[in-house]
């Protein structure tokens, strides 16, 4: 039995020295984009959605939950690793770093293999209860990249930063196993998206 997965990456954000990272709101453009995605959404016949508890994530799918029969429910394991205390000048040292060891970690932050552990161990758990469904994951674009690159080694860091605001990406599970479809695009995503290094921080 295959179940079908679609890992939506949050609309653009507005990351804000003032607020902690689970409150980063969206930013305008990323509002509208939330707007905009709704129709490409409704093109995959979701059957439930879940969704980081990061404000950001939640605000993504609003506008489709609204329009749609649908349940959504929270899970805590789905949120984005917290690799540094704040926004920090030096985040780019500590990115790479994370990447280049898997097991390093600021005090009081999280290594790339604690993230993925718990992201993955989510994922095969909402696989586990909804056999054969097609399932939205509303997450952010660091962890479903570690997830990625437990599919292919060849996806790293370089890679992750070029998902987009938002994103979709096709992952199917099926015995005992999951694949990553890289082909799979949503017609129309790429006029609605912008790149990372478009989100602005106030």
């Amino acid at each position: 039995m295959q179940t079908t997965l679609y890992f939506v990456r949050h609309a653009q954000s507005n990351p804000r020295h003032s607020l902690d990272n689970s409150e980063y709101p969206l930013s305008d453009v990323g509002e509208k984009q939330a707007n905009e995605i709704v129709p490409l959404l409704q093109t995959l016949k979701l059957t439930r959605m879940y969704c980081s508890p990061f404000l950001r994530c939640r605000q993504t799918i609003r506008p489709f939950v609204a329009q749609a029969d649908i349940k959504v429910s929270t899970h805590d394991a789905l949120r984005e690793m917290k690799s540094a205390p704040g926004l920090i000048a030096d985040f780019q040292t500590v990115w790479q770093k994370s990447w280049d060891d898997s097991g390093f970690a600021l005090p009081g932050c999280e290594s790339s293999r604690e993230a993925v552990t718990r992201f993955t161990g989510a994922v095969a758990a909402i696989v586990a209860e909804h056999p054969g469904e097609t399932i939205g994951i509303s997450s952010h674009g660091h962890v479903i990249g570690l997830f990625l690159n437990q599919l292919q080694s060849s996806f790293g860091g370089d890679e992750t930063k070029a998902l987009r605001n938002p994103d979709i990406i096709k992952v199917t599970h099926a015995a005992g196993q999951f694949y990553w479809d890289q082909g799979f695009d949503v017609p129309g995503l790429s006029g609605i998206a912008t790149g990372y290094t478009h989100v602005d921080v106030s």
